[in-house]
């Protein structure tokens, strides 16, 4: 039997609920982000937050599936940028006395890896890289785009200045089980779980060391075509007085999501419920619906009835749909089925995701008026 295939009821609701609380997290980040300018220091907390709760939520994520292993990657991850947010987070984690150093290959690199994954891997090969250097150090994570007979690669090194791996020792690394350091705290899991997400992605992974003088770990990945530039979040503002309707029952969310788009200069109309949005809308004076961001669970109707019902009753069938989700984007997937012209965002999200969901969808629409004529 395949256990992982059994989902518990209320882990999915916990996993849910997190993702709700950690919205409210990312809103404020994002509220303190817009208040104005900052020192340094007070940035790179920032950062912190925001990164420590993206990889919350992913961890809600595989909560929701059961902890098996991660969805596949949906679009191509840009490796400077993961990275960099990787680094952000070991800065606060590394101990004192070990240093480290960012070295980026030139351009935007992608691979086909989800940010959670590509950061367990580094930050469990960083951790190991620590342990190694008890006395202080320097690791260093370094990208590079290297040619191979079979193609270009994205090569990631994790490479330090620690004691090194005994000859006998290393071709059991990424064993299971296997640990050097048992009653320190070791299990022998997370190397073996390093290897199994690197091989689960496409990748390859070789490890170079010698006592005394350090380790370096080199992650191969197949190249793929870099994420390109969203548009503008100013080409989603649809005619002059038409309106975003935000719809969420999560106070805190709808409080930080309606207040960065009204600084965003779009008018935002916001309800609690399908039916609230309904019932506002029929009011006269209402202004046209330029595009609905809705929450998918809601109490009554859903996010997915809603935008059915919306674009029925206001004859806009190709009304913009943005429909945010704390569940896996496969469930959420699944309650749309048969809806065109609706961009997923999986939650936490924060104002800018949201802008540039509403760009991509209007520009797509855009190109679909422009063939049709």
């Amino acid at each position: 039997m395949n256990c992982s295939s059994t989902l518990d009821p209320s882990a999915a609701s916990v996993a849910h609920d997190l993702n709700n609380f950690l919205s409210a997290v990312l809103g404020a980040a994002d509220a303190i982000a817009r208040h104005g300018t900052m020192d340094p220091a007070t940035s790179n907390h920032l950062a912190n937050i925001r990164a420590s709760t993206h990889a919350a939520a992913a961890l809600a994520r595989r909560l929701y599936a059961g902890g098996g292993a991660a969805e596949p990657a949906t679009a191509p991850l840009p490796v400077n940028a993961a990275l960099g947010r990787v680094a952000d987070l070991l800065r606060y984690a590394l101990p004192d006395g070990v240093t480290l150093t960012l070295v980026l290959a030139e351009g935007s690199p992608a691979v086909a890896v989800t940010a959670m994954a590509l950061q367990r891997i580094v930050m469990n090969l960083a951790s190991n890289a620590a342990n190694a250097m008890p006395g202080g150090g320097a690791l260093t994570l370094r990208s590079a785009i290297v040619a191979q007979p079979l193609g270009q690669f994205v090569q990631i090194d994790v490479q330090d200045t620690g004691c090194g791996i005994p000859p006998d020792v290393l071709p059991r690394i990424f064993d299971a089980y296997f640990t050097t350091a048992r009653g320190r705290g070791g299990n022998g899991i997370g190397l073996a779980g390093v290897d199994a997400l690197v091989r689960q992605a496409g990748g390859s992974i070789a490890v170079d060391s010698r006592e005394g003088a350090g380790t370096m770990i080199s992650l191969c990945f197949p190249l793929v075509p870099s994420v390109q530039p969203a548009a503008s979040p100013v080409t989603a503002a649809a005619s002059p007085g038409a309106a975003l309707l935000l719809v969420d029952d999560e106070e805190a969310t709808l409080h930080h999501l309606s207040r960065a788009l009204h600084a965003s200069g779009k008018q935002v109309l916001i309800a609690t419920s399908a039916e609230a949005a309904l019932h506002l809308l029929h009011d006269k004076r209402a202004p046209r619906l330029a595009a609905v961001v809705t929450d998918l669970q809601l109490p009554g109707a859903g996010g997915a009835d809603l935008v059915r019902m919306l674009r029925q009753r206001l004859e806009q069938p190709g009304l913009p749909a943005v429909v945010i989700s704390g569940y896996p984007p496969s469930r959420t997937r699944h309650a749309l089925a048969g809806l065109d012209g609706v961009s997923i965002l999986s939650k936490p999200c924060e104002a800018g995701d949201v802008l540039k969901a509403l760009a991509a969808l209007t520009q797509s629409a855009g190109h679909l008026c422009a063939a049709g004529h």
